[in-house]
């Protein structure tokens, strides 16, 4: 259930094509994320007194806001849309921006565009298909390629990096050796 403008909407399931990209963003978030930040899927967020919706997939300050005692707000969020009209999903993204999401980026399913949302156009600016996305939020910059959102390159597991520049993720993963053997 979504809350629009006072108006109760029971969300059906999603398209494969959506559903497909969503779990693409998904990945792609939570692999690209600093360590201080953390990726969500389907976070409710209340934009005003009577909207309160999810967007499909965000990045948030890991922890809890000391000014208001609840979770941080999204910075970054990432809408895909295969079967919202314009209206809608340009709806949703003014409702973020006026609540104080930094960032809006919404992937069009059937026209194989990026596009962020602009505060001071109150519009759509469809990005560079072959660009990237920079943000403080991310450790690496996500890349974008018609019909997805490319996952970040492969890190090798023995990159000399700092340890807070690479999402806990991409750290070296415990041996088999390293394991505690199971009790009999």
């Amino acid at each position: 259930e979504e809350l629009i403008d006072g108006e109760l909407f029971i969300v059906a399931g999603a398209s494969p094509p959506h559903s497909k990209r969503q779990a693409q963003l998904s990945t792609v978030v939570e692999l690209a994320s600093t360590e201080v930040y953390e990726g969500a899927t389907e976070l409710l967020t209340r934009t005003g007194a009577e909207t309160d919706f999810a967007t499909d997939a965000c990045i948030l300050r890991k922890g809890i806001d000391p000014a208001t005692g609840e979770r941080y707000l999204e910075e970054l969020v990432f809408e895909v849309v295969a079967e919202q009209s314009m209206a809608s999903i340009t709806h949703r993204a003014r409702s973020l921006s006026r609540r104080g999401v930094r960032r809006i980026i919404a992937v069009f399913v059937k026209t194989d565009e990026v596009r962020e949302w602009s505060k001071e156009r109150d519009g759509w600016i469809v990005l560079d298909p072959e660009g990237v996305i920079e943000d403080p939020t991310l450790a690496t910059p996500i890349p974008f390629v018609p019909s997805s959102i490319a996952p970040p390159p492969a890190r090798p597991w023995s990159e000399p990096s700092t340890p807070s520049a690479i999402p806990r993720s991409w750290r070296s993963r415990p041996k088999a050796a390293d394991k505690a053997s199971p009790r009999c």
